[in-house]
């Protein structure tokens, strides 16, 4: 008995294989197969379409991967694929076969078991899997028995694939090359922005910020579920991988790949931190007071200006609203400093300006009652180059630059300024303000005073102090 009626136009197709589908009971009912298949197939569609758009996909917790020799060892761990399926590994699992784990290849309808890899670099990742059990013998009648599963077990399968594609996530790096003294001259500075990732993907939470791995297809349709592919025992959605690490495989004497290095990866669920600076020694020890001539060793003396207009002459709109004449070139080109930032990730350059950072002075007055906030100058900002292998338009750290008058009124040695009495330096970097390579803020909560920053939320200030005294050396504690 099917019901015709005539009214508004609805947003799901109301058939068969509608993702939302679910039974109707009613007195009298014959209850099937498919109507059990249907309700399994509602509550875990509906279970999984609220984990994959409110907490997004990637790895919850675990999944720690150490390389012993040739031997790939994968830790327990939770997490969901891009389908919102859980992936519940239970188990530590050693990798020393090639048969142990699945090798992916690209087919005519998506990935699909290989053959024979050859030596090169893979992307490990975890799969959800379903293993049927437990058989039991069906009598139906007529003809012979069969065997049929009695129950399905969840679980988790490891495979690799060679890592061509799209970069994600992001290799960890150091924070060399920072340094004023480090050799590099000059940078990349914020222009037009790159488009290299929108937050569209990004859940209430923000478990992962991106679809760009090139394991789950490049999006997500919630009204088509993932499809589980047989493969031995097993059924396996070779699609939707959660990446793990990188490893590199090289062809041993008989010509067989084996295992030589494993690179670490930054989790995709985790956001991009603020992963060191260059005042740590001063923002780890709170009590620790510092000398006036080590705070001035963080700024690089300029070279003596030429004589020139005001730096601060023109660039500003007449009174009458007309734009007035650039002024000519600044004589006094900002000051570069020691105040290096450096994150756990790419950010976007676009997305660094000035107001990311600011540094506040909190100078006693003459009777030393009360201070006077004095907020220094940031007139540009050094942009460290891409590194290699991060996606362009991006960088891993930056550099402020001060305003030469600041340099000149409070730093230079012999200058009458507040630095002669004890001084409150405050550092405040704005994760709000600073985009990362998947389009999120950077995660800049101050928890304490440790390093890397974050609380696990995007966005956020990052505050650092410390004191100077006219003194010249660092006090230890009290």
């Amino acid at each position: 008995m099917s019901c015709e009626h005539q009214g508004p136009k609805t947003a799901t197709a109301c058939d068969p294989c509608s993702p939302g589908l679910r039974n109707r009971y009613f007195r009298g009912k014959l209850l099937t197969v498919a109507d059990y298949r249907s309700e399994q197939a509602y509550l875990n569609g509906r279970r999984r379409l609220i984990t994959r758009q409110l907490l997004g996909w990637g790895i919850a917790s675990g999944f720690e991967v150490e390389r012993n020799g040739a031997v790939l060892t994968i830790g327990a761990g939770v997490a969901f694929d891009c389908h919102g399926r859980e992936l519940v590994a239970c188990e530590r699992v050693e990798i020393d076969e090639l048969e142990d784990v699945l090798w992916l290849e690209a087919g005519d309808c998506g990935l699909q078991p290989g053959a024979k890899p050859a030596p090169g670099r893979y992307l490990l990742a975890a799969h959800y899997a379903e293993c049927r059990i437990d058989g039991v013998r069906v009598e139906e009648g007529c003809g012979e028995a069969v065997c049929e599963a009695n129950h399905v077990c969840e679980t988790v399968v490891y495979s690799l694939r060679r890592a061509e594609s799209p970069w994600c996530p992001p290799v960890v790096q150091g924070c060399d090359g920072l340094d004023p003294d480090s050799g590099f001259a000059s940078a990349p500075q914020p222009g037009e922005p790159v488009k290299i990732a929108d937050s569209g993907d990004v859940g209430a939470i923000g478990l992962c910020r991106q679809s760009r791995c090139g394991i789950c297809g490049g999006g997500f349709d919630p009204c088509r579920p993932g499809k589980l592919s047989r493969h031995g025992a097993l059924d396996v959605d070779f699609e939707a991988g959660v990446p793990l690490a990188y490893v590199l495989y090289a062809a041993d004497a008989c010509d067989v790949p084996t295992l030589t290095d494993l690179i670490h990866i930054v989790r995709a669920c985790e956001p991009t931190r603020i992963k060191d600076i260059g005042w740590r020694k001063w923002h780890e020890h709170p009590e620790l007071v510092t000398g006036r001539k080590n705070f001035r060793a963080m700024f690089v003396e300029p070279p003596k200006p030429a004589a020139g207009p005001d730096p601060d002459s023109g660039d500003e709109d007449d009174e009458d609203g007309t734009p007035a004449q650039p002024a000519p070139a600044n004589p006094y080109p900002p000051v570069d400093t020691r105040f290096w930032v450096c994150f756990s990730a790419p950010v976007q350059i676009a997305s660094l300006t000035r107001d990311v950072i600011t540094m506040t002075l909190i100078q006693a007055d003459g009777r030393e009652a009360v201070g006077n906030m004095v907020r220094v100058p940031i007139n540009d900002l050094w942009v460290a180059p891409t590194s290699d292998g991060d996606p362009p338009g991006t960088t891993r750290g930056f550099r402020p630059k001060v305003r030469y008058q600041f340099w000149q009124g409070e730093i230079v040695p012999g200058a009458s300024s507040g630095f002669s009495r004890k001084t409150l330096v405050e550092v405040r970097i704005h994760g709000d303000l600073i985009i990362d390579w998947a389009g999120q803020p950077v995660d800049g909560n101050a928890i304490g005073r440790r390093l890397p920053s974050g609380n696990g939320t995007p966005g956020g200030k990052f505050l650092s102090s410390w004191r100077v005294i006219p003194k010249n050396a660092d006090v230890p504690p009290r």
